[in-house]
């Protein structure tokens, strides 16, 4: 994983591929199955990945100890 971010409560994987040419990343929601263990799963709705890309964006500007 790239990163693990969380909007709300809810829990997002970003993967990228190993292939270092590649600049693809993937967004993935991580739910609980009903034994209670984590699959993966596609966002449903453009507002999700928004959501999710907004949290990215501001872990990456606030990583460097800039928090406001």
């Amino acid at each position: 994983a790239m990163a693990e971010i969380y909007v709300d409560t809810q829990k997002y994987l970003i993967l990228a591929p190993t292939d270092e040419h590649s600049e693809d990343e993937y967004v993935y929601r991580v739910d609980l199955d009903k034994e209670g263990k984590e699959e993966l799963n596609a966002l449903e709705s453009d507002e999700e990945f928004m959501s999710v890309k907004k949290a990215y964006k501001n872990l990456l500007y606030n990583e460097g100890g800039n928090n406001e």
